[in-house]
């Protein structure tokens, strides 16, 4: 293994980037940046407690498969969740000393929010930026003693590498679907269109792939990064910091979610999630399957196609059912970016570049 080999480790679900520090020959160790709990944390390569944290990790990364399949029920997601926190905090105990080990087995630790690594004050002054880092906070750290653009930059810097990452996974999907549609490849396009939830009604269709390819789609970075913004208080809500939740999705499983409230519907609370990575993806998963945003995959289609004709704005057009105040959210969506100059981030690719 050379010098700054990237290695990762689920946790829960959670994506850790370690880096190693030291060649071989001195004793690698590995520091768990951006991630609880507060203080860096070293694990010694090829030690026993090594192999015991590698295997716990192979272990939660076949219950993290399990989850992704097709078809499954909300009482077995709610059985898989719950294994996973108890493989999470498994494997926690094993990496945290002892006297930071979580006192009950099968719960995940319950700790202050982090601070914010000194690595991610990344430069976002370029005007037309086009190279952002692979650093990939955990959980949002609490910015609240920060004075307000300091919050804002101090948010956009954690929040841009998730969302270009999770657009990362969906343009290799999109490239996986391009290419089954060239090689007609209709049992790879049909599990496809089961994952993005696509009408039974539709699929082997006439026009069919066209409208796969209008759910698999990377989301405009502009109008995600706006809508994090809106829909966390800019990361300091009390469900971005207690369930890694930044974008208000809701779920009616009390197992899964945080109540809010004063909460018109009883029965539902606002979806957690064991990353911040993982409520990006589902934020996006969301765009691109629901039937209620429709229009938005439409606009943006078209906006793929001919992006010199079709602007960011009217694509934001199509988001007026996310919210409740309709028209009066495309408008707010648009406010942010204008305000605080999103769009320059439309061009931005993650580096080093892998895809």
């Amino acid at each position: 293994m050379s010098l700054h080999q990237q290695v990762t480790i689920h946790i829960g679900n959670r994506t850790i980037l370690l880096f190693l520090l030291g060649a071989l020959f001195t004793g690698v160790a590995l520091p768990l940046t951006g991630v609880v709990p507060p203080m860096p944390l070293f694990l010694k390569h090829q030690t026993p407690q090594f192999e015991v944290v590698s295997q716990l990790d192979r272990e939660l990364d076949e219950l993290i498969s399990q989850k992704q399949q097709l078809g499954l029920t909300l009482e077995k997601l709610a059985e898989l969740e719950q294994k996973i926190e108890q493989a999470n905090a498994r494997l926690a105990a094993a990496i945290l000393p002892p006297n930071k080990a979580p006192e009950r087995r099968g719960a995940p630790p319950k700790l202050p929010p982090p601070p914010l690594p000194k690595s991610i004050d990344y430069s976002l002054s370029s005007s037309g930026l086009t190279e952002v880092p692979r650093l990939f906070v955990v959980r949002m750290s609490d910015l609240r003693p920060l004075d307000t653009e300091l919050r804002k930059e101090r948010f956009k810097q954690t929040i841009l590498p998730l969302i270009l990452r999770a657009n990362e996974d969906i343009a290799r999907q999109r490239k996986a679907v391009i290419q089954g549609i060239e090689a007609e490849d209709n049992d790879l396009l049909r599990s496809f269109a089961q994952r993005y939830r696509m009408p039974a009604s539709l699929i082997d269709k006439q026009g069919w792939t066209d409208e796969l390819l209008r759910r698999v789609a990377p989301i405009p970075v502009s109008i995600a990064l706006a809508q994090a913004a809106i829909e966390s208080g800019w990361g300091q809500s009390r469900f971005a910091l207690e369930g890694n939740a930044l974008f208000g999705q809701w779920v009616w499983n009390d197992k899964l979610g945080i109540k809010a409230a004063n909460q018109s519907d009883p029965r539902a609370s606002v979806r957690r999630f064991p990353d911040l990575l993982s409520s990006v993806r589902a934020y996006m998963f969301n765009l691109n399957s629901h039937r209620a945003y429709g229009a938005f995959r439409e606009i943006r289609s078209r906006r793929m196609a001919a992006p010199d004709q079709v602007s960011v704005n009217e694509v934001i057009e199509g988001l007026s059912n996310y919210a409740q105040i309709g028209d009066a959210y495309v408008a707010k969506i648009r406010r942010i970016i204008s305000q605080n100059d999103m769009q320059r981030f439309e061009a931005a690719q993650l580096v080093p570049r892998f895809f």
